[in-house]
């Protein structure tokens, strides 16, 4: 009797093909992607799937949070408002407080 063929390895494209079943979920693989490409253990054709997987969770995350702003909107009724950003000597930026807020004293 003939032995059992091998099971295929699961493949990159099966792989990406898999929706994260959440925001959280998929930040999380993609900071585990982005680290196993920094360390460069990763064999070429690795790091492609790798790099294309975290394009596809990027673009998840992206429609995620353009779907929780419209929401945001519909819930404030248009009425967001530009959340001040001011730049600091070190070239990082930072929330500028809201007048009347505690932290503005």
């Amino acid at each position: 009797m003939p032995a059992d063929p091998p099971m295929p390895k699961p493949s990159a494209k099966n792989d990406a093909a898999a929706s994260p079943r959440s925001y959280e979920e998929a930040i999380d693989e993609l900071e585990r992607l982005v680290a196993s490409l920094e360390s460069g253990a990763l064999p070429l054709e690795e790091a492609i799937a790798a790099h294309r997987r975290g394009i596809d969770l990027t673009r998840y995350c992206s429609e995620v949070l353009a779907r929780a702003e419209g929401e945001v909107r519909i819930l404030e009724g248009e009425m967001l408002k530009a959340f001040p950003v001011e730049p600091t000597r070190g070239g990082a930026a930072y929330a500028a407080p809201r007048p009347g807020s505690a932290d503005d004293e």
